[in-house]
């Protein structure tokens, strides 16, 4: 258990989910984190957790922080696919193989039927989902391109990466493509309930 010496912050940013203009880039968001953390503790050592963008986010702060002058304990990041990883998925989700197989999967007619319909206007627009507190529209592919245009350089601090068996898949490996970066002692796979 944590003691009253070790209080635990959450900073919650929606507007990471939202379009270009709403949050910035990762380095930009991390900034903001990184102001509000020291507003609340202005001096290290600081143990940072981020989940799947937030890993991103966090993976940075931790690397502003050092930059600062900052020691960071640890950096905990869980189901975030290293940028390189979601380019990879993203350009094959993108491209004439991955759109042939699909077509002829057992998904296909579906797919064509979808398709025609998007054509032809009919299919019914998507819910607008707008981000809390924020006004921002949840926008994916401004999230999408914000992760695959991040380059994480060196680690700030020893890596705890988690991993769920749902990222594993979809990263194809159980480092989700941080290997390089982090020692592969340092990674744990979690099982899902």
């Amino acid at each position: 258990t944590l003691g009253p010496d070790q209080p635990v912050y959450g900073v919650w940013m929606p507007a990471m989910h939202g379009p270009a203009d709403a949050a910035g880039s990762i380095e930009d968001i991390a900034a903001t984190c990184v102001g509000l953390v020291r507003g609340i503790r202005p001096a290290g050592p600081y143990a940072l957790f981020g989940h799947s963008l937030g890993g991103l986010v966090v993976y940075e702060a931790a690397r502003q922080l050092a930059a600062e002058g900052q020691t960071i304990e640890l950096l905990g990041i869980a189901d975030a696919l290293h940028p390189d990883v979601m380019g990879a998925r993203w350009a094959y989700r993108h491209s004439t193989r991955y759109r042939v197989r699909k077509l002829f999967s057992r998904k296909g007619l579906a797919v064509v039927t979808w398709r025609v319909r998007q054509v032809l206007g009919r299919n019914p627009p998507p819910p607008v989902l707008v981000l809390p507190g924020t006004g921002a529209v949840l926008d994916w592919g401004a999230t999408g391109a914000r992760e695959r245009a991040y380059h994480p350089g060196p680690p700030a601090a020893p890596i705890a990466l988690f991993v769920s068996a749902h990222y594993v898949t979809a990263a194809g490996s159980r480092d989700l493509g941080w290997r390089p970066l982090m020692p592969v002692t340092q990674w744990c796979a979690t099982k899902e309930q």
